[in-house]
């Protein structure tokens, strides 16, 4: 006996792709996930399309190039502080 049914494809994703979210969504639900349950993992891939995968690149990206300008304005701050000192 099922516990949920797929009636039809929504948003243009296929058939395959609903049920896994269902399956996903089931496993969160029931918190089935070891150590609690039976599943040794939750794949969260069949809710990413390429554009959320390309997005989320991007802006990983932009944080990095962030952080790495971050990280030079500290250091020069740091041995400017240094020369004050001598």
């Amino acid at each position: 006996m099922g516990i949920d049914q797929i009636t039809s494809s929504t948003g243009g994703l296929d058939k395959n792709t609903l049920l896994l979210r269902r399956k996903v969504e089931w496993i969160f639900r029931l918190n089935t996930v070891t150590p609690f349950g039976l599943n040794e993992s939750l794949n969260l891939s069949c809710f990413f399309t390429e554009q959320i995968i390309s997005y989320i690149f991007l802006n990983i990206c932009a944080i990095a190039q962030l952080l790495h300008t971050l990280i030079i304005r500290i250091w020069i701050t740091i041995i400017y502080s240094f020369d004050d000192l001598g």
